[in-house]
């Protein structure tokens, strides 16, 4: 049951990314059309296949694969382009090398599914500096709300959650609570 939440959960996310992606691009989907040329969307991710959290994202790809169908449906003159980079379970030696390539090699407009915290901290940097939309749906840390203007998230920060659990422990009015 809970995989099967957080696949859910992983296709609305990449649906997300690739709608707002797309809505980002909508002008230059408009000269393509003049020039004649379809217009192509490159995508980059960037998740755990391998190591201890690969299991956790192993619906991601097909996620993603369902959503980007969705779209072409929808937009059959657009070309998406995905690219996959494994960051071995939030390595943060590995994120930085993979987000590189991503950026520089691969030449995405856009990386999505950076699930760790520190992944997204390590790789915000780079997004930043070449202007590449960087998207998570699972970090938690304050501080990717101060990264930069390409850096997003659509999980709510560590500290909103906690201020959220004071209320509702209030609202209630419990004295005494034990968390495990």
């Amino acid at each position: 049951m809970k995989k099967t939440k957080i696949a859910i959960l992983v296709v609305v996310i990449g649906f997300v990314a690739i709608s707002g992606i797309w809505y980002g691009v909508n002008k230059q989907s408009h000269k393509a059309k003049q020039a004649e040329k379809p217009l192509v969307i490159k995508i980059g991710a960037l998740y755990p296949m391998s190591g201890d959290l690969a299991d956790f994202t192993k619906g991601v790809k097909k996620g993603v694969e369902y959503a980007v169908a969705d779209f072409k449906a929808e937009y059959p003159d657009v070309q998406i382009d995905f690219v996959a980079e494994d960051d071995r379970s939030c390595d943060k030696t590995t994120v930085a090398t993979a987000m590189q390539k991503l950026v520089g090699v691969d030449r995405v407009e856009a990386v999505v599914g950076v699930m760790c915290s520190g992944n997204v901290i390590v790789a915000a940097p780079i997004a930043e500096q070449n202007k590449v939309l960087l998207m998570s749906g699972s970090a938690s840390s304050k501080d990717i709300s101060r990264l930069g203007d390409y850096i997003f998230r659509t999980y709510p920060s560590d500290e909103q959650r906690a201020i959220k659990a004071a209320d509702l422990i209030k609202q209630k009015g419990y004295k005494k609570i034990a968390y495990i």
